[in-house]
This record gives C-alpha cells, sequence and structure tokens, in this order.
C-alpha cells in the first residue's frame, strides 16, 4: 500500500471521519492497536458507510470485529441512517464471510481501485431500520445463501413444513439455496428477503418457471422466518411484497400450498386468498404422520 500516494487519510484518520461527519474507534490490546473501523453519511438515502474495517490477525476470532462493527452499527442508527454500505476487497473471502453472517449482501457493481495492488471491491449493504423487504439479485442471492440457510435449518428445526424433514443439516439447506440462487440468476426465481433492525430474518420467493401456456401465473414458495423473529409481522411482509412484485411483472394469478392447521392458513386467508382444495396425507411429519396440505391461490391486479 502506498500510504501517503493512495490514502492520506490514514494518517490522521479520526480527523478523516469527523471531517466526514462521522467517528471512526481504534481497539487497543497492551497499548498497541488491534483494530479500527469508521463510519461516515453517504448524502444520499438515508444511507451511511462502514469504512476501514479492520482488525489485527491476532484478533481474529475474538469477537473483537464484532464489537467494532456493533458500535460503528449503532451510531450510524442514532444518526438516522435507514441502509448501510462497505465496500471489500473481492480476495478477502474471512471479511466476506463475515459481512454475510452480519446479514450483508451484495449490493450493486464491483468497484475498480486504480491502486498499488490493483484493487476490486465488492460492495455490500443492507437496510437497518424497522422492517424491510427487498428483492435479491442473484450476486445477493449468493452473498445471502449462508444467512438463509440459517434461517431454513432453524424454521425446520421447529416444524415448519417445507419439504424438508429435521434434523436438516446445514450442508443440504446450504446446497438447496445454491440452488435458487442458479434459479435467480436464470430469471426462474425471484427471492425476497426481510430484514429486522438489520438482521436478515425471513424470506419467501416466486417460482416463475411456468408453463409456456401459463406465463400469467407464478407460485408462492418457502415462506420462512427465523423462530426468533416470528410474531412481528415479518411473514405477512413478506407475502405482500410477493403479491406486489408478482404484480409488477404480469404475473396476475398466483398459487401456494401449506400444511392444514399450521400458522400460515389464517395468515392467507386473512389476506385474501381462497381455498382451492385440500389433499389429505399429502406430506409427512417428523415422526411419520400423514398431514393433510391446503391449496391456495389469488388474483392480483
Amino acid at each position: 500500500m502506498d500510504v501517503d500516494g493512495e490514502n492520506p487519510e490514514l494518517r490522521a484518520f479520526a480527523t478523516h471521519a469527523a471531517r466526514k461527519g462521522g467517528i471512526a474507534w481504534g481497539a487497543e490490546r497492551d497499548g498497541a492497536l488491534a483494530g479500527m473501523v469508521a463510519t461516515w453519511p453517504l448524502g444520499h438515502d438515508s444511507a451511511w458507510e462502514v469504512a476501514r474495517m479492520y482488525v489485527a490477525r491476532t484478533e481474529r476470532g475474538t469477537g473483537l470485529a464484532h464489537r467494532l462493527l456493533d458500535m460503528a452499527e449503532a451510531r450510524a442508527r442514532e444518526a438516522g441512517a435507514r441502509r448501510l454500505v462497505l465496500w471489500s476487497d473481492t480476495r478477502f473471502e474471512a471479511a466476506h464471510r463475515f459481512y454475510e453472517k452480519r446479514s450483508y449482501v451484495r449490493a450493486g457493481s464491483i468497484r475498480i481501485l486504480d491502486d498499488k495492488s490493483r484493487s476490486l471491491e465488492f460492495r455490500y449493504a443492507k437496510p437497518v431500520a424497522g422492517l424491510a423487504v427487498e428483492a435479491l439479485d442473484a450476486a445477493a442471492s449468493a452473498s445471502a445463501e449462508r444467512r438463509l440457510t440459517e434461517i431454513l435449518v432453524a424454521s425446520v428445526g421447529a416444524g415448519a413444513s417445507v419439504s424438508f424433514l429435521p434434523p436438516l443439516s446445514p450442508e443440504t439447506a446450504r446446497a438447496y439455496w445454491r440452488k435458487v440462487s442458479a434459479d435467480v440468476a436464470a430469471g426462474a426465481r425471484l427471492l425476497l428477503a426481510a430484514w429486522a433492525d438489520g438482521i436478515l430474518a425471513g424470506t419467501v420467493m416466486l417460482d416463475l418457471g411456468m408453463p409456456q401456456n401459463q406465463p400469467h401465473r407464478a407460485e408462492v414458495q418457502k415462506l420462512l422466518v427465523h423462530p426468533d423473529f416470528r410474531r412481528r409481522g415479518i411473514a405477512r411482509a413478506l407475502v405482500e411484497r410477493a403479491e406486489q412484485a408478482a404484480s409488477r411483472i404480469g404475473r396476475r394469478l398466483l398459487t401456494l400450498d401449506t400444511r392444514a392447521g399450521d400458522a400460515a392458513e389464517p395468515l392467507y386467508r386473512s389476506l385474501g386468498w381462497t381455498e382451492a382444495g385440500r389433499i389429505p396425507g399429502y406430506a409427512l411429519d417428523a415422526d411419520g404422520t400423514a398431514r393433510d396440505t391446503v391449496f391456495f391461490y389469488k388474483q392480483v391486479a
């Protein structure tokens, strides 16, 4: 790194952050700098940037990175941030895993830096204010796979009937989301994600791969909310946004199915879905009990 030629602000970084309207933190151990992070407003869309997030190699795995990011996120929220943005070198795979664990997803184009090390950077972002539902493109979908895996495993473990039986291994769940990401990239699925106060907490998708004579139809699938975030209106928000998204792309007739008696059944009815019928013993519970499945449809404008 050519500090004076490329990043002279590092010589007085706290001052640099303050001039941008933000703040910088440093972490010390035994009198030596062990980590740093900063955050400042971007000046548009109520977004703040998390910048210069570095932790000494000897401090990795100690929880310091989480503490630093917690402080930066809290400061940005207090200042009114609704979205957080950060950049990470494409070569920093451990950093990518860390940010994805913290519910950030890839967003936008890769940034090319004209620096000594010829850096390319991924842009990561997430909403942090209240409940937000957003569609994920192929890059975002792929980067969300780790967190979506956690949601699927936890949901199945809590009894959700979504084609899998407990205990669901993370490897099987991750393989499923990899296929979903490929379908999103191919335009065969539309994937929505819900964040609750900055944590990716739920998801739903539209299967767009309909027969040639049914281009006006889509199927709602995999409505999932992590058990820690239930009863907050997340499932309702996801279904409503799925309906809106379907309408915007010309999918006027939606279908779905759910296990009879599950909490999702009254939710769909309250949202105006019509029962088309039920099939007795359609799917098995973990103990082998055959359960009925209810099929619903809804026409959206």
